[in-house]
């Protein structure tokens, strides 16, 4: 037994032996800075078991490892270490490591962790630095400040860290201690880049405060010590863009422009740089309603910088929505080919999309439906958006079968958004079946879409058509209400503008029947029909109904206006341009400061002239001279106006205004004639009856 005891202890002597030399040629490999080699000893030293030295191991193994790039295992061996013994080395070590990972969260923590752990002036300066740095990368400006003004406690002349003390504060929005600090550097800057830096940043704290002028001539002070530096003139044009000074812009930003191309070698970046310049340029256009070269700008920016997010928009404002089928014919080709060689999918087929709509406005259908086409194809199977056009223009041209084969293929395959996505399935079949007069089945599929989304644009519109075709207008209102808000996600104008005539004339027929919530109401309607002129602005009802809406809301002005536009839309309707002469007459009658009655009582006549027969128009007529105590003639229109009523009570009361008249006129024998007549056609009507009791009192 005494004999294996030693063998043992002969053993593991031999072992640890070999592990101090593993130990050895790691510390030799480590000291030239052969990490590689270093690596492996200490890994051989560590699977040799040295417990005395594993605390050293650990971090040696993980220094290592950050050298090699290795971080992410470099953090393993680091937490071994720290999880042995809290020191300097592996805290830095592993705030380094996470640093190199982006990780600049956990970076901050463990750098400030080993700035409390150091104890030179110049590992605190390094350290504090970089903690700065992390939290300034993680937008943590105030931690970020602290730490790097520990830095400058320790070296007050490293110009790294006056730079980002200046940064800090700019990013804090400190704007005048920022420009202190700024100006702090132009002092101590030896070296033109960094001299233009300083002038630079001093020109964005005042760029930021809106203070263009100033911010000009800092900019003109970096570009002495840069003058190559393009991009500061980029800044100075954009300075007098915002001041609209359009034209000292357009200069500015060609010179940018003509200068970066002059450059022996471009790279990446001047290319997006110059698309940024051609924004700012057809920026200028635009200002100026230019859009021939505004069209000639995009074309650079597209050349220059395919991927720029703001070419759909710019496309979609300068080409689409002006339906410039020149211009989008010229652009498409080179667009075509860089969303293809970028492999940009969604964005070639929202291309192919937009000119299918230009077709479609222009009535050029076997164009419209090919580039539909082209566009589903383009970003397979289409987003709801694209697939929607593409249905609905195949339901225009009639092919129900290859429109249902369509939704029914797109609906098996796999998609991001399942359940957004069956709503736009379910849609599509509902507008499928409706078009085919297969309302029973259109309904159910729309009924499902609302089950998944109770706001759906496409299915409460059909449901409430579907409803309006039944003459259900309250159900329909139900349906068409909820859209209101959402109706930017249907395509089609017509249906849009139905909608807004719709809920404005509700909300007018509420407002009407219900005074106590009517100025709501009436604010409501008024909106609805502002969005329905929008859209065509020749609505003839809607115009009458505007003005009367506007009226009821006293704005006399507007009311008017709308009224005045519905008189030249009805012209050839001569029994409504009636009324619309009547509602001026009552307009005038209001005044936008003090009643108008010459005005008004012109308005009447016409009114009259268009429409004899109204009787309503008659009756204002003769309410105005009542007003204006032309007492006269206020009898002569109320007594037209009993040969015009239909109706006894109207009749009735129309008998008593004459009669008032009279009696106003002093006229008491003629006036006790039609208040008799009055009464005999409502013998109980309280004015008469007053009337005549007056009238019977005797001469005093």
């Amino acid at each position: 037994m005494k004999l294996l005891l030693i063998a043992i202890s002969i053993v593991l002597l031999c072992t640890y032996t070999h592990a101090q030399d593993y130990l050895k040629q790691g510390d030799a490999c480590y000291t030239q800075k052969n990490y590689s080699c270093a690596y492996d000893n200490y890994m051989k030293g560590y699977e040799a078991n040295l417990p005395a030295q594993k605390n050293l191991l650990y971090f040696r193994i993980g220094y290592c490892l950050n050298n090699m790039k290795r971080f992410e295992e470099s953090k393993v061996w680091l937490r071994r270490a720290l999880n042995e013994k809290t020191e300097l080395d592996p805290t830095w070590s592993m705030a380094f490591a996470h640093y190199s990972t982006y990780k600049y969260d956990s970076a901050a923590i463990y750098y400030t962790r080993a700035y409390a752990l150091a104890t030179s002036i110049e590992n605190k300066k390094s350290i504090a630095y970089y903690a700065g740095l992390s939290f300034y990368n993680v937008k943590n400006y105030s931690s970020a400040l602290t730490q790097f003004t520990n830095c400058l406690k320790h070296d007050t002349a490293d110009l790294n860290t006056q730079t980002y003390i200046a940064r800090t504060q700019f990013a804090l929005k400190n704007y005048t201690t920022a420009e202190n600090e700024f100006r702090k550097l132009l002092i101590v800057s030896k070296d033109s880049a960094s001299i233009s830096y300083a002038h630079k940043m001093i020109g964005e704290v005042f760029y930021n405060q809106r203070k263009y002028p100033t911010a000009i001539s800092s900019y003109r002070n970096a570009l002495q010590y840069t003058p190559k530096d393009y991009q500061l003139l980029g800044y100075i044009g954009d300075c007098y863009l915002n001041q609209s000074k359009n034209d000292s812009a357009r200069l500015i930003y060609q010179q940018a422009i003509d200068g970066t191309k002059s450059q022996q070698k471009l790279f990446l970046s001047d290319s997006i740089f110059m698309a940024d310049l051609s924004r700012g340029l057809l920026s200028t256009y635009i200002n100026q309603k230019d859009t021939l070269n505004a069209i000639r700008k995009l074309s650079e920016i597209i050349r220059y910088d395919i991927e720029q997010e703001q070419i759909a928009n710019l496309l979609n404002v300068l080409v689409v929505q002006r339906r410039d089928l020149k211009a989008l014919e010229s652009l498409m080709p080179v667009l075509i080919s860089g969303y293809k060689l970028y492999s940009m999918k969604a964005e070639l087929a929202s291309l192919y999309n937009n000119a299918a709509i230009v077709y479609d406005q222009l009535k050029m259908q076997p164009k419209a439906i090919a580039h539909y086409r082209l566009a589903v194809q383009a970003n397979y199977p289409p987003s709801d958006y694209i697939g929607s056009g593409f249905i609905k223009n195949l339901i225009k041209e009639k092919k129900y079968k290859e429109a249902s084969d369509s939704v029914n293929n797109w609906e098996k395959l796999p998609n991001k958004y399942p359940d957004l996505y069956k709503q736009f399935t379910q849609n599509m079949k509902g507008r499928i079946a409706y078009a085919q007069n297969d309302t029973a089945t259109a309904a159910r599929y729309f009924k499902e879409t609302i089950k998944l989304n109770y706001t759906s644009p496409d299915a409460n519109l059909f449901l409430g058509k579907m409803l309006l075709d039944r003459k259900d207008s309250s159900a329909a209102f139900n349906y068409w209400g909820r859209i209101t808000s959402a109706i930017n996600f249907i395509t089609e104008q017509e249906a849009i503008l139905e909608v807004f005539k719709f809920v404005g004339l509700r909300y007018f027929e509420s407002a009407s029947k219900n005074p106590t919530y009517g100025y709501t109401s009436f604010t409501s309607a008024s909106d609805f029909f502002d969005k329905a002129f929008a859209i065509d602005s020749n609505q003839a009802l809607i115009r009458l109904y505007a003005g009367i809406t506007h009226l009821q809301l006293k704005r006399i002005y507007t009311g008017k206006s709308h009224l005045l536009k519905a008189v030249d839309l009805y012209q050839k309707k001569k029994d409504t341009l009636g009324i619309v002469y009547r509602w001026l007459g009552y307009a005038e009658m209001r005044g936008e400061t003090l009643p108008n009655y010459t005005k008004a009582f012109d308005y009447y006549q016409k009114g009259i002239q268009a429409n004899p027969l109204d009787s309503a128009i008659v009756n204002d007529l003769a309410t105005a001279y009542y007003q204006q105590k032309d007492y006269v003639k206020a009898a002569e229109h109320f007594g037209k106006t009993t040969n015009l009523y239909k109706s006894t009570g109207n009749k009735a009361v129309s008998f008593y205004n004459k009669a008032l008249s009279l009696y106003m006129n002093k006229q008491k024998t003629e006036a006790m004639a039609e208040v008799t007549r009055s009464l005999e056609l409502n013998p109980k009507y309280a004015d008469a009856l007053k009337l005549k009791a007056e009238l019977e009192k005797p001469t005093q």
